[in-house]
């Protein structure tokens, strides 16, 4: 039996998201839009910082959307391309990609760097969602 898993890539203003799989809308966040889209969110947010050329990245983008369709509704997934958003790459520190960080209220809770499995992931929605 085949995977049903292939990249998509559609653009969004001057830069591309990748999505694998994904069935769930992702929503690229900037510097413009993070208050909005990811402080003043009611429910916990995991911001994905990424970019086209990292194959770690492409990994944790299609564990992130299938445990989204899995956790429906209850935990957001968000995009950053580090390429385009530097700045919010600077904000939070970010020196390696993929970074997941994990924001409760408007705060960062978790931090995760690099790809580590998607068990690790699974651990990271239940924990969000428990704590809710």
């Amino acid at each position: 039996m085949s995977s049903s898993i292939s990249p998509s890539i559609s653009s969004s203003g001057s830069s591309l998201i990748a999505t694998y799989g994904s069935s769930a809308a992702q929503t690229r966040v900037t510097a413009e839009n993070f208050d909005r889209e990811v402080v003043a969110s009611t429910q916990p947010v995991i911001v994905d910082f990424w970019a086209p050329r990292c194959g770690p990245c492409r990994l944790v983008a299609r564990d992130l959307a299938a445990l989204e369709n899995q956790y429906d509704g209850r935990v957001r997934v968000v995009k950053t391309n580090v390429d385009d958003e530097p700045e919010l790459a600077m904000r939070f520190a970010v020196r390696s990609i993929p970074t997941l960080l994990a924001l409760v209220d408007g705060q960062v809770v978790r931090q995760m760097v690099g790809y580590s499995g998607k068990s690790r992931l699974e651990a990271l929605f239940s924990e969000l969602v428990a704590n809710r």
